[in-house]
């Protein structure tokens, strides 16, 4: 299949970075109430498992605003999709996020020792005045 993302982007122009869909692609979105279709122009008429293998076989690497994980699954799980594909977006993903430390343990914060406590006896005096305001 011919893309333009792989051929264009990638090979010709060298490009390895992510390359990410408009938000709301795959699903109709509900917000406020009210459902905001998918925008998926072009390609309305087709289930989001297909547009996500559409997009896919397009060299997207992330679907913007969404939270579907299931559907790549079961694309790969159906043999719509190779593993390995999935793995090539996985890696320029975790690459940029390595990059970006995003990924990396949080700095940890050293804070002295608290002194030995049972629990009760220190929190007494937080508890009482609550316990005496109680409806219950």
């Amino acid at each position: 299949m011919f893309s333009v993302i792989t051929s264009l982007l990638r090979e010709r122009f060298g490009f390895d970075g992510i390359v990410c869909t408009d938000w709301g692609l795959l699903n109709d979105v509900e917000m406020g109430g009210a459902t905001l279709a998918a925008r998926a122009w072009g390609v309305e008429n087709l289930s989001p498992r297909d547009r996500a293998l559409k997009a896919l076989e397009a060299g997207v690497d992330q679907f913007g605003g969404e939270s579907c994980p299931e559907l790549v699954v079961e694309l790969v799980k159906d043999g719509a999709v190779s593993e390995e594909r999935i793995d090539a977006s996985v890696r320029r993903l975790l690459r940029e996020k390595f990059r970006l430390g995003s990924s990396t343990p949080p700095r940890s914060i050293r804070t002295p020792p608290s002194p030995p406590s049972d629990g009760r006896t220190s929190a007494r005096p937080a508890w009482r005045p609550s316990a005496g305001r109680s409806p219950c």
